[in-house]
């Protein structure tokens, strides 16, 4: 098995790590902000490992973000 924290980019998704800010998802659609601002989705085949990814990579999921008013 690949050890997807090594691994720059994810099969079947066009941008690379680097160019990730943060994301949110929604059953296994993903919302992703790009450093250049640009929001993408992105339907990820393979939901778990594709949001392990962006975490062991130290993405923020603003989906589990909390706040009180």
């Amino acid at each position: 098995m690949i050890d997807k924290r090594i691994t720059s980019t994810y099969p079947g998704f066009d941008e690379s790590l680097a160019s990730i800010k943060k994301f949110k998802s929604s059953g296994d659609l993903f919302s992703t902000m790009l450093t250049d601002g640009r929001i993408i989705h992105h339907t990820a085949n393979g939901f778990i490992s594709f949001k392990k990814w962006l975490l062991d990579n130290d993405k923020e999921d603003i989906g589990n973000s909390t706040t009180t008013d």
